[in-house]
């Protein structure tokens, strides 16, 4: 028997008066109906919802926005900054920067063109009446505010251009392009001036790189800064490991406050991950949520030992938990076996083992596994010691591809399994909240977060709740499965 189509019980009248002023989930929950029948409803009619229109027709994203930045505080921090600079220091989109100009009435800035007449470096005001006395003699004379707009000009310059290189625009000849090529190459050892390390460096230099740079010259880890492997370029190389900063405002797949569209791709880090793989490195993506501690014990070299000089015990479960939340990146996970390798009475490496979470057809799930010291063959007589006292007949775990290349599975006889796509962080550049999309599916919006935000009840979206209440989504490098059988 199919399904009932659900239909609306409040008036679809009332509801778009509702709408003039909140948004589809606001009204959803005001008259518990569904989201999406509501818009279903409204599709039917024909009627669209402008959520960039004034005061009579704003909606909730816009009520959210209005609330993050006053006019006042737009209009003085505008005075001495640009546009990006404002999408950088409020977390904004260049949209929303836009929409609130036109909300609060605020004229744009015209934007200078002639650095080459020194205007750099006069004082705001005086920059100010010399840009206007430039514009005005060029219009008085030509009709247009820079010469270069002048079609004669224009015309000049592409007839010029053909004449000597058969195009019309110098970047449409493969012999400039050529020439080009080469004279960077001979003067910087590369084919365009944005690969120099220096242009690199420059561009990339951000507080939070710089902060991390500070954090490995503390620790004594030899490093190099703007790693190029082809056209791409990593923050970091120690050694073999390239080490990528992702802060969640620039690394998101929503917006970003420096270019104009609507993210990253969602496979950006992952493709960055396998061509590090691919040319030798292990590529280890570093997120806001992430402890920069564990990711500095995680490359450090460490001592080597061997794993016949070790003992192999079971530690209490509060063992176990300190070692793990000191040394492992995702902290202690609930489990049911515990085995370890302990050097000079020191637990030195650790494996647990747990019921599967994600694929009840496995006995097992290895679930975690750190070391403090580079055992030889330690992972080996762990795994050996669990199959010989436990008996499974099969055994499953996860490699994070965004941090490992799943090389450990490989030496201890596990045979891949499935690839997971990468999956969806959520992450609030504001409050500094991390919640993953499983999780999000799991238990939804209200009982996450209700109580800092509200709850909206049945039939709205977690994912337009959460977009409409600061958070991004980041893409990671998914998942890789590994399974045993005996």
């Amino acid at each position: 028997m199919k399904n009932k189509i659900k239909e609306l019980k409040t008036d679809i009248n009332v509801i778009i008066e509702y709408l003039k002023d909140h948004s589809v989930s606001s009204a959803a929950k005001k008259f518990n109906e569904s989201s999406f029948v509501i818009r279903r409803e409204l599709k039917a009619k024909n009627i669209s919802i402008n959520r960039s229109l004034g005061e009579s027709q704003k909606l909730g994203w816009m009520e959210i926005l209005i609330s993050k930045i006053s006019k006042e505080e737009l209009e003085e921090y505008y005075k001495n900054h640009t546009i990006n600079e404002i999408m950088s220091y409020f977390h904004l989109s260049r949209k929303s920067v836009l929409t609130l100009f036109e909300l609060y009435n605020i004229p744009k800035k015209e934007t200078g063109f002639a650095i080459s007449q020194g205007l750099g470096k006069l004082p705001p005001d005086k920059k100010e009446v010399r840009l206007q006395k430039i514009r005005q003699t060029t219009f008085e004379r030509y009709g247009v505010s820079i010469g270069s707009q002048l079609p004669a000009s224009q015309e000049k310059r592409a007839k010029t251009t053909f004449e000597r290189y058969g195009t019309y625009y110098a970047l449409q000849s493969p012999q400039l392009l050529e020439k080009a090529r080469n004279t960077c190459q001979e003067k910087y050892g590369v084919q365009y001036p944005c690969m120099r390390k220096e242009a690199r460096i420059k561009g990339s230099n951000s507080h939070t790189n710089q902060a991390f740079d500070a954090l490995l010259t503390e620790n004594n880890l030899p490093h190099e800064l703007e790693f190029p492997i082809d056209r791409k370029s990593y923050d970091f190389r120690v050694d073999k490991t390239l080490i990528e900063i992702d802060p969640s405002i620039t690394h998101n797949s929503n917006w970003t406050p420096f270019r104009e569209h609507e993210g990253l791709p969602t496979n950006y880090h992952q493709e960055k991950s396998k061509l590090a793989t691919e040319n030798g490195y292990n590529c280890i993506h570093v997120w806001d949520w992430d402890d920069w501690n564990k990711i500095i014990k995680l490359i450090q070299p460490k001592e080597r030992i061997y794993a016949r000089k070790c003992e192999i015990k079971e530690p209490t479960i509060e063992e176990a938990k300190q070692f793990i939340n000191q040394n492992h990146l995702q902290n202690y996970i609930k489990d049911q076996i515990r085995i370890g390798l302990y050097y000079n009475d020191e637990l030195v490496s650790i494996m647990t083992f747990g019921k599967p979470r994600y694929n009840k057809k496995y006995n097992y799930e290895l679930l975690r596994y750190c070391y403090t010291k580079q055992v030889v063959g330690g992972a080996e007589k762990l795994l050996h010691y669990f199959i010989k006292n436990y008996n499974p007949d099969s055994i499953i775990s996860y490699c994070d591809l965004s941090k490992f290349t799943g090389k450990v599975y490989e030496k201890l006889g596990f045979r891949k399994g499935k690839k997971a796509n990468p999956s969806i962080h959520w992450f609030n550049v504001d409050t500094k909240k991390h919640i993953t999309n499983n999780l999000l599916n799991q238990r939804g919006f209200d009982q996450l977060l209700g109580k800092e935000y509200g709850r909206y009840g049945k039939g709205t979206s977690n994912t337009e709740l959460m977009l409409n209440h600061g958070f991004v989504q980041v893409y990671d490098c998914g998942q890789q499965s590994y399974y045993w059988n005996k």
